[in-house]
């Protein structure tokens, strides 16, 4: 009797055991097994490996905009200094005003080379003149910077010379955007692999081809934003470009975005320069837009510059930049006009359009801007351009220009 209560005891005291451990480690905390950790594994490794590959590609892009910021700074700078040289340029002409030579004791001064010197004629009521140019070459090494300069003047004993110039740069009040020649490449190619995805999700009996890059860059179309902002007393100015295909199979609806254009904080905000190169390839009624949102609480109109990086690529009779205005963030109208948005706008570009709301494209010339030239009485002129290179790649296979400004200088 006594053993019998002693068993069932015990083994009530085994039961509850048994279900205080089921408490303490039952099925609820029991953890993962090793399948579970695996594929846990497997699956952050499957995320993560695009979302590295994209932070990646951000760097690179930041580093370059970084470096071709610092390339136009330094070309903007070395165009200011010959500027204000008295005596910048020496040329030699004989009675009939040939050139015979030309040269620059200032360059020569600086560590530059000069490396190439080119004549040409041309007829002038009858007459046959000789004009010229010379080309300085500044190693960064024996310049002192971190870029290769190329610096070119061109003497054309001409007055009154039409010149594409930049105006003046104020580090402290000016943005600068810098839309680069590879976004349009990167935009065709993100295109491009779209299609390609499509044309290979065809099943049997459904056979797809993809488009030629031909066909790609003749449907791209970019849109430029400018957007001005104000907070805490300053200015915040941001520049994107975002680039549609439409009717290509597979990219209908989608859009690729370069968004770290310009993104700056000024106290005072003075001019902003576009540096972009023309969607040249594109077949549409519009090649590239241009918004302006200036949303800044207080009146503000800064001054906005369209200067084109690849102006003989451009067709003057077939290219369209289409320019519209917003000032509110509450309306998705375009304004009348561009002078609640913007002071002065320049290009060099030959003319500019007005852009509608519903995104069709108005009459040229239907507001008012001007031309990035620079026009005096009875001043002859010399031609300048500045390039900018990657360290050691000027004149090398492996060459990378940066930036080119034009400017001219006054005999």
């Amino acid at each position: 009797m006594i053993f019998e209560r002693f068993k069932r005891h015990k083994g009530q005291e085994m039961a509850a055991h048994e279900n205080e451990n089921k408490t303490s480690y039952g099925m609820g905390d029991a953890g993962f097994s090793l399948v579970e950790v695996i594929i846990s594994m497997v699956i952050l490794a499957l995320i993560s490996i695009p979302l590295l590959g994209y932070f990646t590609n951000s760097a690179k892009y930041n580093s370059l905009m970084a470096t071709q910021q610092r390339a136009t700074a330094l070309a903007q700078q070395i165009v200011e200094d010959m500027k204000e040289q008295t005596d910048l340029i020496q040329d030699t002409r004989d009675d009939t005003g040939n050139l015979t030579d030309i040269q620059s004791g200032y360059l020569d001064g600086l560590g530059y080379i000069p490396t190439k010197y080119t004549t040409s004629t041309k007829n002038t009521e009858g007459s046959v003149t000789t004009y010229g140019s010379v080309v300085y070459n500044g190693k960064a090494s024996d310049i002192g910077e971190n870029y290769d300069v190329k610096v070119t003047f061109t003497d054309t004993n001409d007055n009154n010379t039409d010149v594409y110039e930049i105006p003046n740069m104020d580090s402290d009040t000016d943005v600068i955007a810098l839309d680069l020649d590879q976004n349009n490449s990167s935009a065709v190619s993100y295109f491009m692999a779209l299609n390609a995805m499509w044309a290979s999700s065809g099943g049997e009996g459904d056979s797809r081809t993809a488009a030629s890059k031909e066909d790609v860059e003749s449907r791209l179309q970019r849109t430029i934003t400018v957007l001005i902002q104000q907070s805490s007393g300053h200015y915040h100015v941001t520049v994107s470009s975002t680039y549609t295909c439409d009717g290509l199979n597979g990219a209908d609806g989608e859009t690729y975005e370069a968004s770290d254009l310009a993104d700056s904080y000024v106290n005072e905000l003075g001019k902003i320069y576009v540096m972009f190169y023309a969607n040249v390839n594109s077949t549409g009624a519009i090649n590239d837009e241009v918004i302006i949102e200036n949303l800044a609480s207080t009146d503000c109109s800064p001054d906005i510059i369209l200067a084109c990086q690849n102006l003989g690529d451009v067709d003057k009779e077939r290219y369209v930049m289409a320019v519209g205005g917003k000032d509110s963030a509450d309306s998705d109208t375009f304004v009348i006009g561009m002078s609640s948005v913007a002071g002065t706008i320049r290009t060099n570009l030959a003319r500019l359009y007005s852009l509608y709301t519903d995104g069709t494209l108005g009459s040229a010339d239907s507001f008012d801007y001007s031309a990035l030239t620079d026009k005096e009485e009875e001043t002859r002129r010399v031609n300048i351009e500045v390039s900018v290179y990657k360290k050691g790649t000027m004149d090398t296979s492996d060459e990378k220009k940066y930036i080119t400004l034009d400017a001219t200088y006054d005999m």
